[in-house]
């Protein structure tokens, strides 16, 4: 234990969700304050730089499916 935390297991799946919405979550800001105009100036970073499966349609895509409730909720736990 260290400052009160217990340490736990963290398996791969949780990883990889808890990487998405952090990215998701900073998508939404950056939407929010203007910097990017669109959803697909998003789509167009994720998917040519950072790699996301165009097929799964991009990281907004992703988000939309999930839900804002969905994500609002994981991203506060």
């Amino acid at each position: 234990m260290f400052a009160g935390v217990t340490r736990r297991r963290i398996d791969e799946a949780e990883i990889v969700e808890r990487l998405v919405l952090a990215i998701v979550s900073e998508a939404a800001a950056i939407l929010s304050e203007g910097i990017a105009a669109r959803a697909s100036d998003i789509y167009l970073v994720t998917v040519l730089g950072y790699g996301f499966p165009r097929r799964r349609g991009g990281l907004m895509h992703h988000a939309d499916s999930l839900g804002a409730k969905a994500i609002v909720a994981r991203l506060s736990e």
